[in-house]
């Protein structure tokens, strides 16, 4: 793998400022270096190994950087610790070599950071502005070595609301010019209480559930730039349902809240419910090559991991539908034997029969079973056989639809995703894209471990006491062991108490769970809650759009919360000019001016978004991949390949847009600011700024130039 180099600022002539993922180098001063600054250090590899037992987390930091040039480097190692946590135990090893630290309490590492500012002249370092930090003097770097750090120390996990919330420093953000090379973190959770609930909102986490006391969270990039620290948050309860609720609100404004439900791991001696389901494959011409083989090798591990006691058929399709069996089957060992072959001599070729094979689908599923009844259709095309009017196929599954849910996955550009959406949509069930080249097999056995084992079957979710509106999703999903469901929505001010109500069905029994929470009056914690339910609120607004049609106030609405809350859409273009068309959205238009008094980047012209009506192809194919993510996403930051070339920041509960390359707080009005208060960039007024109102660091980090609106006085940080 090439070696990502990350780029760094000139300290004084000559220095080098050199950065680590979670924390910074500051290298001496080099007295006449033969090469000109700034410099470069080559970062190698970042890695983390986290053993969280209950509440104590053991952390151990592993990274190799490299010195390319002639001459040695000598400095200080700093590393921020996390808000609100104990920590003890540091150590740092250098090439084998123990070197001693020290912790700084939050005064004295202002200075430090202070320091640190005047000389650099990044506000990026007022991040951690506000935090204790570990400091510690390294040992040369000579020329063109590698050296290999690792950082341990012991972390006392804090409980945040309903939840543990373990945070690992690790935004650098605008401290790089470029991208780090290889990052990879690796959480074992351990609990005494079976382990329930457990997501990241800031990064896109892998979750293996081990047990129902353990798991394992990874994450893992290349050529990354790290824009948030990682957060995770866990709970563990003997329960058999966990319900824990977090909110945001903040005065006199309605509230947000984040509603989670975890049945857990699936505990030992507890049989699962028995479910009915009918796998409906497309092996048209077109799934010929590896697409049909990958599908097969899916479908495959599947029938290996039936229950004995769920019912199971086949269903294949191109030009005409073939059944495995006219009828649903135990998945008996025989019954699966005899599948496999089926599946293993199927061939692709001919047209696409799709209301022929979903007819059959929902024929075969009895229509007063008590157990959960799915249909996972998979397919890469569109209707070209028998019926092939989109609205006509809608509408004759809508009528035979009973209470089947489909999981629907659409491979390649081909497919018809207005039909799929649609399908999704009407039997309350999801649809999930597959780029071309994808490893269908992946895709397959990755969703059906999620839904092997269900537990609670057309669940209801109600909240009394206080009124809620904009909930998604707007139909809770069925619950399956080893999963979670997570609900964000909007609450009425000034909240209160309120008790939550999840009903559902087992077998043959009704079930009931409750909890009593407060909707607080004001709550300046969890801001990501509020960007969660953006996000899920666009993708309901762009769904709409694309099945019922394009109306003003909907893209208005989208306008107005992809502004506020810096979320990319086909109608609001927050991107570097120049790196507009690297983008997933084909066709998003430059940017446009004129908003909020200042001039910005507005939006687009209708005509060069995506054209929502379109069904078929790379850009309607894209299009409904976003929304389908956005629907499922429980993390707050954009994507990635989005967040580097964004020209909006969201820093805790506020929205910064560069305006003439001024970041201007969203909340700012000019004839509306009580007090205005002008201060130069790294002044004395700035630094005196600062030590007056350390809260303010992290609004100010992120940029030079800043407006920002602080408890009704506007700050206005210029050249």
């Amino acid at each position: 793998m090439k070696l990502a180099k990350l780029k760094v600022l000139t300290l004084l002539m000559f220095l080098t400022f050199g950065l680590y993922a979670d924390g910074i180098i500051i290298p001496d001063p080099v007295p006449h270096p033969p090469i000109p600054g700034p410099h470069y250090l080559n970062i190698n590899y970042h890695k983390v190994r986290i053993d969280i037992e209950d509440n104590v987390a053991q952390v151990v930091v592993d990274q190799e950087f490299e010195n390319p040039y002639s001459f040695r480097i000598e400095g200080t190692y700093i590393f921020p610790l996390p808000e609100d946590a104990t920590i003890s135990s540091f150590s740092l090893v250098m090439d084998g070599k123990e070197i001693k630290g020290e912790v700084l309490e939050r005064d004295k590492a202002r200075q430090i950071y202070q320091e640190l500012l005047r000389k650099s002249m990044d506000p990026a370092l007022l991040e951690y502005y506000d935090k204790n930090m570990f400091r510690a003097r390294i040992f040369p770097l000579n020329p063109h070595k590698t050296s290999e750090v690792k950082l341990s120390y012991e972390h006392i996990v804090p409980l945040s609301g309903d939840f543990y919330k373990f945070v690992y420093p690790l935004k650098i953000d605008a401290l790089t010019l470029e991208p780090m090379g290889e990052i990879e973190i690796e959480v074992h959770v351990k609990t005494q209480n079976p382990l329930k609930t457990i997501f990241s909102p800031t990064h896109e986490v892998e979750v293996e559930r081990i047990d129902e006391y353990n798991a394992v969270v990874k994450f893992k990039a290349d050529a990354y730039r790290p824009t948030a620290d990682f957060e995770l948050f866990y709970s563990a309860s003997p329960k058999e349902f966990d319900i824990r609720l977090l909110s945001h609100k903040l005065p006199n404004k309605d509230g947000f809240f984040m509603l989670t439900v975890s049945p857990g791991y699936l505990p030992k001696g507890l049989k699962p419910i028995s479910k009915d389901i009918v796998f409906v494959l497309d092996v048209s011409g077109s799934m010929s090559g590896d697409k049909i083989e990958q599908a097969k090798e899916g479908l495959l591990y599947i029938l290996n991991h039936l229950d004995s006691k769920d019912n199971f058929n086949i269903i294949a399709f191109s030009n005409d539908v073939e059944l495995l069996f006219e009828h649903l089957v135990p998945a008996s060992k025989l019954n699966i034997q005899t599948a496999k072959k089926f599946v293993e001599d199927l061939e692709a070729n001919g047209g696409t029969n799709i209301i022929d094979a979903l007819d059959e689908a929902i024929e075969q599923l009895p229509m007063r079973s008590s157990r959960p009844k799915y249909i996972v259709f998979l397919t890469d095309g569109q209707p070209t056989i028998k019926e092939t009017n989109d609205e006509r196929i809608i509408e004759h599954i809508q009528r035979k639809l009973g209470d089947e849910r489909m999981f629907i996955f659409g491979v390649g550009y081909d497919v018809n995703t207005y039909l799929l959406d649609k399908l999704a949509e009407i039997s309350l069930g999801t649809v999930d894209y597959v780029q071309p080249g994808a490893d269908l097999e992946v895709v397959l056995s990755g969703f059906y471990n999620k839904i092997a084992y269900p537990a609670l079957v057309e669940p209801q979710l109600r909240i009394k006491g206080v009124r809620v509106y904009a909930v998604y999703p707007e139909h809770m999903p069925d619950l399956f062991y080893g999963s979670q469901v997570v609900i964000v929505g909007r609450y009425k001010h000034p909240g209160g108490e309120a008790t939550i109500v999840v009903r559902g069905k087992r077998n043959d029994s009704s079930l009931v769970f409750t909890k009593s929470v407060e909707l607080p009056r004001i709550q300046r914690g969890y801001d990501f809650i509020p960007r969660i339910w953006a996000r899920r609120r666009v993708a309901e607004l762009l769904a709409e759009i694309k099945l019922h049609g394009e109306r003003k106030e909907l893209v208005d609405e989208i306008v107005d919360l992809g502004t506020t809350y810096g979320i990319v859409t086909p109608y609001t273009s927050f991107l570097v000019t120049e790196q507009v068309e690297e983008l997933a959205y084909e066709g998003m238009s430059r940017p446009q001016g004129g908003k909020f008094g200042l001039p910005t980047l507005g939006v687009p012209p209708p005509a060069a978004a995506p054209a929502p009506t379109q069904k078929v192809g790379r850009q309607a194919f894209a299009y409904s991949q976003r929304v389908s993510k956005l629907k499922q996403q429980v993390t707050a930051m954009e994507e990635p390949q989005y967040e580097v070339a964004m020209k909006v920041k969201v820093v805790g509960d506020k929205t910064f847009e560069l305006r003439d390359s001024i970041w201007v707080d969203l909340d700012y009005d000019s004839t509306a600011c009580k007090k205005t208060v002008e201060i130069k960039f790294g002044s004395t007024k700035y630094f005196k700024l600062l030590n007056e109102k350390p809260k303010l660091a992290k609004y100010l980090s992120v940029g030079k130039y800043v407006i920002v609106v602080y408890k009704g006085v506007c700050y206005k940080i210029t050249e």
